[in-house]
C-alpha cells in the first residue's frame, strides 16, 4: 500500500512526526508512507523517508487535522494522555489498520558528514540555541524578552547564546538580546537543526526548538522549555532519548488548576509571569 499522510502545520509538528516515519518503515516494510510537509529540510537525508510521490498514485491519502472546540484549534485527540506525537500514530493506524508500535522516542535528524563535523557557531564556551520570541497566532507562549535577557546577561560569560527565530513580518516577533550571537532571520531549518545538534543547551518556549532538541547527540543536550500553563506536560514533553534531557517548566492556570488551558491569547499570563529568570538560571548553572 502507498499511503500519504500530509501535515500540513508549523515546523514543530514535522519535528513530531519524524518518529512515525523511521517507525512505520521499520515496522512496515511492505508499504511505504510519503508525508507530505512543507519543510523538505527537516527530512533531507532521512534514509526511512519516501521520496516525492505524485497524489494519483497513492492508495490511501489522509491530512493529520485538527478539531475546533470552542472556537479554539485543538490537535486530533486532545487530552491529558495523548501526546502530539503519539498522536501521529493513532492517526495513521486507526486510518490504516496497521500496527505501529511507537519504538523511536525522539526526532529525528540526519546530518551530513560535514555538518556533524563543524559547528556553525565558535565551540569555546558552552553553546545555548535561544528562542525569545514568539508567533502572532498563540501569543501567550512568549515568556518575554526582558526576562530571558536576564538569564543572557546572567550566564553570558560562560555560555554562548545564539538567539534564533524566524522574522516574517507580522507573524514572527523577535527583539534582539544584547550579549547574544544574534542569528535572527539568519538560518535556514537545516542550519538551525545544525546549530541544534551541536548546543549544550536549547532554551525555549513552547516551539519547534523543543521538538528538534531531542534529535541524536553525541555530548549531553538539555532543553529547557517555558511552557506556563497552556500545555500539559504529556502533550509535548513525551520524549526520551540517551544523552537528551528535557527541562519542562510549567505553572498553575489562572484558576489554580494544573497546565493544560490551551488559551491562545491571554493578557499579562499570571503562569508565565511566575517563572522567574533566576529559576531558570539556577537549572543552567547547576548544568554547566
Amino acid at each position: 500500500m502507498k499511503i500519504r499522510l500530509s501535515v500540513p502545520y508549523a515546523p514543530g509538528d514535522v519535528w513530531a512526526v519524524t518518529p512515525l516515519i523511521r517507525d512505520f518503515a521499520e515496522q512496515s516494510p511492505g508499504d511505504v508512507l510519503y508525508v507530505d510537509h512543507p519543510y523538505p529540510e527537516i527530512t533531507a537525508g532521512n534514509p526511512f523517508a519516501a521520496g516525492p510521490c505524485e497524489r494519483y498514485d497513492m492508495d490511501e491519502v489522509f491530512t493529520f487535522h485538527c478539531d475546533r472546540a470552542e472556537d479554539d484549534r485543538h490537535y486530533y485527540g486532545m487530552d491529558r494522555r495523548s501526546s502530539l506525537a503519539g498522536d501521529f500514530y493513532r492517526f495513521l493506524c486507526e486510518r490504516t489498520g496497521r500496527r505501529i508500535e511507537r519504538r523511536t522516542l525522539a526526532a529525528e535528524f540526519y546530518p551530513s558528514s560535514f555538518e556533524r563535523e563543524y559547528s556553525l557557531v565558535p565551540t569555546d564556551r558552552k553553546i545555548c540555541v535561544l528562542n525569545a520570541g514568539h508567533k502572532n497566532d498563540v501569543p501567550v507562549k512568549s515568556w518575554g524578552v526582558e526576562r530571558f535577557r536576564r538569564v543572557v546577561e546572567a550566564l553570558r560569560d560562560r555560555v554562548l547564546f545564539v538567539q534564533v527565530g524566524a522574522k516574517r513580518t507580522g507573524q514572527d516577533f523577535h527583539t534582539s538580546i544584547p550579549g547574544c550571537l544574534d542569528m535572527l532571520g539568519k538560518t535556514t531549518l537545516r542550519e538551525l537543526a545544525v546549530l541544534v545538534y551541536h548546543a549544550d543547551f536549547v532554551l525555549t518556549g513552547i516551539s519547534q526548538l523543543h521538538h528538534a532538541a531531542g534529535m541524536p547527540c553525541y555530548k549531553p543536550r538539555h532543553c529547557i522549555t517555558i511552557a506556563g500553563a497552556r500545555e500539559p506536560e504529556n502533550w509535548a514533553n513525551c520524549y526520551s532519548r540517551d544523552g537528551v534531557t528535557w527541562h519542562w517548566i510549567d505553572e498553575k492556570t489562572c484558576t489554580g488548576e494544573e497546565p493544560g488551558c490551551w488559551a491562545n491569547f491571554c493578557q499579562d499570563c499570571p503562569a508565565m509571569a511566575g517563572i522567574t529568570p533566576e529559576r531558570i538560571t539556577n537549572i543552567m548553572e547547576n548544568l554547566i
